[in-house]
């Protein structure tokens, strides 16, 4: 045999053994961390491990939880924060990473957000690289389609789940359609609801939250011993992703005017909901003029975007398309019924002549709802208010809305 195959066949060999090495040492450190919750779903992920982490700190016991969110996150045992470091694409050998980081902080417990698009790494990262005590299937809504599936039904049926688990999910088609396989596994469902939390529970929040998310998160709560009140006192002091969608106060040359920014909940179902708890909390019918950011390599979730606001049509005065391939989008709204003179297509103007445009196009109504895609144009045009921002009052309606 050549030397060269000898070498190669050694570095092989020696590649294996630190594998094995380093798959020993995850193993351990699963043992050592009791509480692993895995937070899955289309929607409300982020928020929803931010709120049951911050239940666990309140009981006392020392979390670490990964969010995935708009910037990746590390919430540490001591409730600081730090960015993840990432050099290329989001790899699920980060979630040995981070079990490693939690292992050498004492953690007790961990709290992470699904990192994975594809089912069959879902599949690995839930049952081998986190082993989950208890797996949350936040909701299932049509995105990633070209991976997950195209239909509610179809994406739910291709969600991960434990053997021998809770799993608790606020979607009653996530608990119809895997229950047979949860309790084929041995498993159990804990389907929850809105109504499962009190008014007060949702108004005593810091800030605006989905009913449905605190729901998911006093069940996991319950499910770990954790009392009513302490799960209520830990939720209030839980912080909101930075992705989370707000509601702001701005000026433009003397002009008050607020900002509903609806950005990051991508899709149209979930955009739809945030905006019917925003009028909710507002008490009244705001028919704000709609922004839609367009992202040009998210053809397929615009056109469905471009649907919903002409069955939605009565919800807004004006709609105006902004950021890349416009045409696209403004052509499939008006071909879905939209009203041509209600539409705007603004193209890529540059965020001061956007602002310029959307004030004066208010008559009557200063409210302006933002939706379609947190990155790209969007954050550009939201880091340019900042800018010229002016410091909110403090009222309720002010407070950030999650996602």
């Amino acid at each position: 045999m050549p030397k060269q195959f000898w070498i190669v066949l050694a570095f092989a060999g020696l590649v294996g053994l630190l594998l094995h090495v380093e798959w020993r040492l995850h193993r351990r450190r699963l043992t050592a961390i009791p509480i692993r919750i895995h937070v899955n779903g289309t929607r409300g992920k982020s928020s929803v491990t931010r709120l049951i982490a911050s239940i666990l700190s309140q009981h006392g016991i020392a979390t670490l939880a990964k969010t995935t969110g708009t910037t990746p996150r590390l919430i540490l045992p001591d409730g600081s924060e730090e960015p993840i470091p990432r050099h290329g694409p989001p790899n699920i050998s980060e979630t040995i990473w981070a079990m490693k980081r939690a292992a050498k902080l004492g953690a007790r417990a961990v709290v992470f957000e699904c990192m994975a698009v594809n089912p069959d790494l879902q599949w690995v990262v839930e049952n081998r690289m986190m082993q989950s005590t208890v797996t949350v299937i936040t909701n299932a809504r049509l995105d990633h389609t070209d991976v997950q599936g195209t239909s509610p039904r179809e994406i739910a049926a291709r969600f991960a789940v434990p053997p021998g688990r809770p799993v608790v999910t606020a979607d009653p088609l996530v608990a119809k359609v895997l229950r047979p396989q949860i309790e084929a596994l041995g498993g159990t469902v804990h389907e929850v609801s809105a109504e499962d939390v009190r008014e007060e529970d949702v108004l005593e929040m810091p800030y605006v939250e989905h009913a449905e998310n605190l729901a998911v998160a006093f069940r996991v709560g319950a499910l770990l011993g954790i009392s009513r009140d302490t799960a209520a006192r830990g939720m209030r002091l839980a912080t909101p992703d930075s992705g989370a969608a707000s509601i702001l106060d701005l000026q433009h040359e003397g002009r008050e005017w607020t900002l509903v920014n609806l950005f990051a909940a991508n899709d149209p179902e979930s955009t739809f909901r945030a905006f019917d708890t925003v009028e909710a909390l507002v008490g009244e019918s705001l028919r704000p003029i709609l922004l839609f950011a367009s992202r040009d390599d998210r053809g397929a979730r615009s056109m469905e975007f471009a649907s919903a606001l002409a069955r939605n049509r009565a919800r807004f005065s004006d709609v105006v398309i902004w950021g890349e391939k416009t045409q696209a989008v403004t052509r499939a709204a008006r071909g879905s019924g939209f009203p041509g003179d209600l539409l705007v297509d603004a193209g890529s103007i540059e965020p001061e002549e956007l602002t310029r445009l959307l004030v004066g196009r208010m008559n009557g109504n200063t409210t302006v709802l933002g939706v379609g895609n947190i990155v790209g144009p969007a954050q550009r045009w939201l880091d340019h208010l900042a800018q010229g921002a002016r410091p909110p009052e403090t009222h309720e309606s002010e407070a950030p809305v999650a996602s």
